[in-house]
C-alpha cells in the first residue's frame, strides 16, 4: 500500500496557507511563545515591535529572563 503525505504550512496570523512561513520565537516578561509567519506577517511584527526593540536592549542567549547583566 502507497501513502502520500502532505504538509500544509500555515500562516498562523493570517490562516493561509504558505509554503514561506517559518516559526519565530519571542519573549515577553519571561513567557516563551512561538509563531509561524509567512513574510508579509513576519514584517508586520517587527514593524509593530520595532520601537520597542530599538529602545530596549538585548540580552545574551541563554541569560536568564528578568536578570540583568551589569
Amino acid at each position: 500500500m502507497a501513502q502520500k503525505i502532505v504538509t500544509i504550512y500555515t500562516d498562523d496570523l493570517t490562516g493561509e496557507e504558505t509554503t514561506e512561513a517559518t516559526t519565530h520565537s519571542l519573549v515577553i516578561d519571561g513567557v516563551a511563545y512561538e509563531i509561524d509567519l509567512g513574510p508579509e506577517s513576519y514584517d508586520k511584527l517587527l514593524e509593530a515591535v520595532a520601537p520597542f526593540t530599538k529602545a530596549g536592549r538585548r540580552v545574551r542567549a541563554g541569560q536568564p529572563v528578568g536578570c540583568s547583566a551589569r
